[in-house]
């Protein structure tokens, strides 16, 4: 599969979840108003400040390690082959309409976000591109199905033609730990923002001493154990704990699949009545290739003063060595 060109060129990127981060920023930071639009700002001014100074931020980054930014778009399904379209009605008469239902109430548990937080993931789109940042975003994907992708793809294009690379991941979401590889040659790391400024590496011996499984079985074990956070069910009456043990004794999820007859007891029982939903819930959490259109805009200086003019955002325009125009 063809890949952007910007990841050939580039072998050291930065693949930022701007939602991941933005939602951390809205609610650790102290709320900011703009007393002429009479909206709130801290959120996209951390934001701002962030995408400034992450070089000098995250001094383990390869110099000119190039940020690309991915955006949310409403995931779709259906598309993906995880639920299916089915009937309305089961009586009704062929050729009658039907729509598409998910198998699986995918994040269907998630409140709606507050309107200041809305608009200023919508804000952040707008800058992000006003300042000249390489994005992606595509309806049908979120943010993480489009950075596991772009993963993948920049790690399988650069081993394919020997150039070491570097991807960071800049993300706290669990399923973004399956990314986490350390060849010595083509290296991926998620990145956790900590207090204080601090940034935490999750290399494979972290990914271990925090979730229990390697790398290559986080998949697994999120399908087993669930995620409130997407409202991933996983398998009734297996915790952490429980799905730890089983990927150990029986070499992952398929082992474990392959093995049914083998265990006993009430555990037993409910692993074998919800083995037809497996493979979907591993497919919820298992990152694989798109062609993903990354996007290379250019800076409009002009555009971008203007709006935090608007914003009252003085500090934020000399950061980004933009002087307010003269009254």
């Amino acid at each position: 599969m063809e890949i952007p060109t910007v990841l050939k060129e580039n072998p050291n990127i930065l693949c930022i979840d701007a939602s991941n981060m933005l939602h951390r920023f809205f609610h650790g930071m102290p709320v900011m108003t703009s007393r002429t639009a009479g909206v709130e700002t801290h959120a996209i001014t951390a934001w701002i400040n962030f995408l400034v100074s992450f070089q000098q931020r995250m001094g383990f980054l390869p110099p000119s390690t190039l940020p690309i930014v991915f955006f949310d778009r409403t995931r779709d399904l259906i598309a993906e082959g995880i639920a299916k379209p089915v009937m309305v009605d089961p009586e009704a008469p062929e050729g009658a309409e039907s729509q598409p239902v998910a198998l699986l109430d995918y994040k269907g548990q998630r409140k709606a976000p507050p309107e200041s937080l809305v608009f200023q993931l919508e804000l952040a789109e707008q800058i992000t591109k006003l300042m000249g940042i390489c994005y992606s975003l595509q309806e049908g994907h979120e943010a993480d199905t489009l950075l596991g992708s772009v993963v993948l793809s920049h790690a399988r294009h650069h081993q394919s033609i020997g150039t070491p690379s570097n991807c960071f991941v800049l993300s706290m979401d669990k399923d973004m730990l399956q990314l986490v590889n350390d060849s010595g040659f083509n290296r991926v790391e998620c990145i956790h923002p900590q207090n204080g400024g601090l940034f935490k590496r999750m290399t494979p011996t972290e990914v271990k001493t925090k979730m229990g499984v390697e790398p290559k079985y986080i998949a697994d074990l999120l399908a087993m154990m669930g995620d409130t956070c997407d409202n991933i069910p996983g398998i009734p009456g297996v915790g952490a704990k429980t799905a730890i043990k089983l990927i150990e004794t029986y070499d992952g999820l398929d082992g474990i699949v392959a093995n049914l007859s083998q265990i006993s007891g009430k555990l037993g029982e409910k692993l074998r009545e919800h083995a037809p939903y497996i493979p979907a819930l591993r497919q919820l959490v298992t990152f694989k290739e798109y062609p993903v259109h990354i996007r290379t805009p250019q800076q409009k200086s002009e555009s971008l003063r203007s709006l935090l003019e608007h914003m009252d955002m003085w500090k934020t325009l000399h950061k980004l060595n933009l002087v307010p125009k003269a009254p």
